[in-house]
This record gives C-alpha cells, sequence and structure tokens, in this order.
C-alpha cells in the first residue's frame, strides 16, 4: 500500500503554479531563493506532525506537498517573509486553527507515518525491485 501525499510535480511547475504569492518581478532575494530552491528537508516537519505540533513551514517544493493531506491542511505555509509574522499571530490568535491542525496532523502521522507503514511501503517497492530482475 502507497500512500502518496501529492502528486510528484517539478520545481519548474510548483513556481509556475505559485508565482502569485510572491513579489512581482522577483524582487526579493528570499523569494528567488525560496522559489527555485530544489529540495528541502520536508522531513524535518514529519516529527512535528507526528507529535501534533501546529506547524509553519517554507515555502520549499518538499515542505509544500506536506503541508496538504486532501483536503485538510497539516501545516501552514510561508510564502514570503512577512508571511511568518502574520501566520504565527493566527496560530497564537485562534484555537480553533490549533486545534484542527494538530488533529490533522496527528491523524496524517497515524495513518502514513508509522514504522509499521513505512516498513511495509518499503517492503513492497523492494518486492517489486525484485520481481523487475
Amino acid at each position: 500500500m502507497e500512500v502518496n501525499v501529492r502528486e510528484n510535480v517539478t520545481a519548474s511547475q510548483l513556481a509556475k503554479g505559485t508565482e502569485h504569492f510572491f513579489e512581482a518581478g522577483d524582487q526579493q532575494d528570499e523569494d528567488i531563493v525560496v522559489r527555485y530552491k530544489r529540495t528541502s528537508n520536508a522531513g524535518r516537519l514529519f516529527m512535528f506532525l507526528q507529535l501534533g505540533i501546529p506547524t509553519i513551514t517554507d515555502a520549499c517544493p518538499d515542505s509544500i506537498k506536506f503541508s496538504m493531506y486532501g483536503d485538510d491542511a497539516l501545516a501552514l505555509v510561508a510564502y514570503h517573509r512577512n508571511a511568518w509574522k502574520i501566520l504565527i499571530s493566527q496560530l497564537l490568535d485562534n484555537p480553533y486553527l490549533r486545534d484542527r491542525l494538530s488533529n490533522n496532523a496527528r491523524n496524517f502521522s497515524d495513518r502514513t507515518l508509522t514504522t509499521r507503514i513505512q516498513a511495509s511501503t518499503i517492503l513492497d517497492k523492494l518486492s517489486c525491485l525484485a520481481r523487475t530482475k
């Protein structure tokens, strides 16, 4: 059983699809860095999801992929440097948002991030590789 969080997209496709979140003409250095950073350590997000900690993540492709599961928001995404302050304030001021993110994160983790599920996924992939050789 393989669980996909979101379809794979290239960094280029993701940048084109999110360009409206950034300042016109990439006027700020961090916008260019964030939009074209090809990898990030989305795994660092997993431990917070497993603990049910409401999380804000940066706008790197991997982090964006894991910020949603189906229609459920797992984490808030800061698309611009000014968004961090706004999103932190929203989390502090809105107990319903904190509770919803926390519950969504725990439910996602319980369904996809357990060692049993991860081991099963790896074994399935290895068995597929063994059959093709």
